[in-house]
């Protein structure tokens, strides 16, 4: 992995190039270290790869940061230092948030809230309100998941990356700050500012809370690893509605020093909080994790709540936030749209001009070879560079932002196969390609540049003295923010007051359709998550348990099943769990007995790996007879078994049949040596000598230096000759 530079690593991640291949050694599973060894290349592999991905600017993030340039007015750079001496109680989404709540209920004088969006669900359900919300993920599904959010706005302060999903921040009614550069493009109005990174939003707070001067940081629902029973989230969520995660097969020490699984998210996450936890000692932050279930994670001490020393907050916590945020009316927030249309037509101007110029590099890049109806002329190589240079001289504060919306476009063009020389071919095709993936990218961010310019105005709109409701409602459901109408309101209550009475009606509609869509519980990712978390890999889990000697994993996974939402399948491989549980524990007998009851009359997803297991107990056991129905059948199943069951036959003194068996399986397989040796064995001690000659020369021609053949070729010689 320390040569990865001599791969390419970069340049093949840059392009999706990477593939990530089990050797069957890990996938089988017959020492564990082969899958802890696994399990860590791939979270190191990940890592990379997302540390990668950020470099090349995902264009959804910009797109997302174009989105929320109306709404990111207030930085979090003026959070620095303002909770020193101060305890802050981190909650992520983990098990353990469960256990935390209750205690949290009883004690919310002691601490600062910090919580991750996705979690105000459940604080809505305990009536608990946290100081700050943190989110950072662009995506909908960030929505979705953390919508309850919303109904925080007047109490809560709400901490986002600057490319968070836009319908989180734009429809937030309260006070909230921004980390990171509001601008994607250099210009003076981004004020310095604090910057943190993922790659979890759980880690983006923990570096905040550091930033924030807080003397120690506890965490609750910080597990980083699922519960005894699967669940990789507490309830009230949509991964724990959607079922336990089961059959993973990664494990990771706790804080209690129990064993618990596991996901290479998780894993990538630890070490990423293990940097962060190591730099929060050296601000003289303590990190405490009072929960033996979660994940022991290096710098986080394990303290149980009872024995954790507490200065809490000032009495006057609310006023002293409110504090952190300049007066915002409606002419303060008029002047910040006026400024940011401002920048966007300047912006939008320039952008035109880089577009110019990438159409003049393209016909330049015609005319080095003579195409398109452009004579051939080397001086079109000067141009291009002259071009070039220009781009890079004259729009430094942009044209970078071009070349990262546009990266997977411009990466995809880099060669990283061969070191030879480009034909004249390639020359000019990579010459066009990366002129229009540049034009193809201003393209997109002028669009996004259109959008914030409507979205602007729109806005404006809001702060007018006597707004066109109309107008403003048919845009909010075209951006899916119809929660701005309870801001708007929350803003503007005189002009609310004044609105014509259908006026007021069409906003009640509005507000009533917002509700709603609080309250769809049916979201893409909970789809998403009932798919994902079926039971396709439990039996491959249980089996590396069992080939580990794990009981411990085995009986988590019964835990784990015994409250899977999917009964049917769950209730079998409990069964088989179970049985697998009892040969771990000396008793094959009541093994036997859990196996057989996964037997019918029709095979099923088990049937193969039960029959596996009875047939290994019943040759320990020396129960030929169970042995023999087993590899049967499994014969049946797959051509794969039918030497094992000729080898029984050939135990139980059923050579014929093991013969016949035997016989047809190299009818139907071909030339297995090792099962043309055995046959032929068998056919000298049948006194066939002809079949058994007939085998052993079958093998030389294969493998015409087999010392069993010849052996046995030469016991028959030698035999035949003293029949003569």
């Amino acid at each position: 992995w320390e040569r990865k530079e001599e791969f390419q690593f970069e340049n093949y991640a840059f392009v999706d190039k990477i593939c990530y291949f089990e050797a069957l050694c890990t996938q089988n599973g017959h020492l564990q270290i082969y899958r802890e060894q696994a399990f860590a290349i791939k979270a190191e592999l990940e890592n990379s790869i997302w540390l990668v991905s950020l470099k090349t600017g995902n264009a959804a993030f910009i797109d997302c940061q174009f989105r929320n340039l109306c709404d990111s007015r207030n930085y979090a750079i003026s959070l620095k230092d303002r909770f020193q001496g101060k305890t802050a109680l981190l909650l992520g989404g983990g098990p353990s948030l469960d256990l935390i709540l209750p205690w949290l209920q009883e004690n919310r004088e002691k601490v600062v809230v910090l919580a991750v969006s996705r979690i105000c669900g459940q604080l809505l359900a305990a009536d608990v309100v946290p100081h700050f919300i943190f989110s950072v993920d662009p995506h909908v599904i960030s929505y979705e998941v953390s919508k309850k959010m919303l109904q925080f706005g007047d109490q809560s302060i709400f901490v986002h990356s600057n490319h968070v999903s836009p319908l989180l921040l734009g429809q937030w009614a309260g006070q909230s700050m921004v980390f990171g550069d509001v601008f994607p493009w250099q210009t003076p109005l981004n004020k310095i500012n604090f910057h943190t990174g993922g790659p979890t939003v759980t880690n983006a707070a923990l570096q905040t809370a550091i930033f924030m001067g807080f003397s120690q940081v506890i965490f609750g629902g910080v597990d980083l690893c699922f519960d005894p029973k699967g669940f990789t989230h507490a309830s009230g969520s949509v991964e724990r509605s959607a079922g336990p995660l089961l059959g993973n097969g990664i494990t990771v020490e706790t804080n209690s020093g129990e064993k618990a699984e596991s996901i290479p998210d998780f894993i990538n996450a630890m070490r990423i909080m293990e940097e962060q936890t190591a730099y929060a000692v050296q601000q003289n932050c303590r990190v405490i994790n009072p929960i033996g279930q979660a994940a022991k994670i290096e710098n986080v001490e394990y303290v149980q709540l009872d024995k954790i020393d507490f200065d809490p907050p000032s009495q006057d916590l609310t006023a002293e936030l409110s504090g952190l945020f300049p007066v915002a009316d409606s002419k303060s927030r008029a002047k910040h749209y006026q400024v940011l249309l401002r920048e966007l037509h300047r912006v939008d101007k320039r952008m035109v001009k880089i577009r110019k110029l990438a159409q003049k590099a393209l016909k330049c890049n015609d005319g080095l070879f003579g195409r398109n109806g452009v004579k051939a002329d080397f001086k079109y190589k000067k141009q291009m560079d002259l071009v070039e240079k220009q781009l890079n001289r004259d729009f430094v504060e942009l044209y970078p932002l071009v070349k990262r919306n546009g990266a997977r476009q411009l990466l995809r063009i880099a060669r990283v196969d061969s070191e030879d020389e480009w034909t004249d071919k390639e020359i000019e095709e990579v010459g066009k390609k990366y002129y229009q993936a540049c034009l193809s990218s201003v393209d997109t961010l002028r669009q996004s540049i259109k959008d914030a310019m409507q979205r602007a105005k729109m806005r404006l709109v809001e702060e007018q003295e006597f707004p066109d409701v109309n107008q403003l409602i048919d845009y909010w459901r075209s951006e899916m923010t119809t929660g701005r109408i309870r801001l708007w309101k929350k803003q503007h209550p005189q002009k609310w007051l004044q609105l014509e009475e259908e006026e007021r009606e069409l906003c009640s509609t509005v507000d009533s359709e917002f509700e709603a869509s609080l309250k769809d519980a049916e979201t893409i990712q909970l789809k998403q998550k009932k798919a994902k978390l079926g039971l396709n890999g439990v039996t491959s889990g249980a089996l590396n348990y069992f080939k580990a000697g794990d009981s411990g994993g085995l009986l988590r996974l019964e835990e784990g099943l015994a409250e899977h939402p999917d009964r049917e399948k769950s209730v079998m491989l409990l069964l088989f769990v179970a049985g697998l549980r009892e040969e771990l524990a000396g008793q094959p007998q009541k093994a036997i007995e859990k196996y057989y009851q996964l037997i019918g009359e029709t095979a099923n997803f088990l049937t193969e790996e039960v029959l596996l297991r009875i047939l290994m107990i019943s040759l320990e056991r020396v129960d030929m007879d169970d042995a023999r129905v087993a590899a049967e059948c499994l014969s049946g199943i797959s051509v794969s078994y039918l030497p094992y069951y000729a080898n029984i036959l050939n135990l139980t003194n059923d050579k014929v049949g093991a013969l016949d068996v035997y016989a047809d399986y190299l009818e139907k397989v071909g030339g297995d040596i090792s099962v043309m040796l055995k046959l032929g064995r068998l056919y000298r001690e049948l006194d066939v000598s002809e079949g058994a000659r007939l085998m052993f020369e079958s093998v030389l021609e294969q493998d015409p230096q087999n010392p069993i053949a010849q052996k046995m070729l030469s016991e028959l010689d030698k035999n035949d000759s003293m029949q003569i």
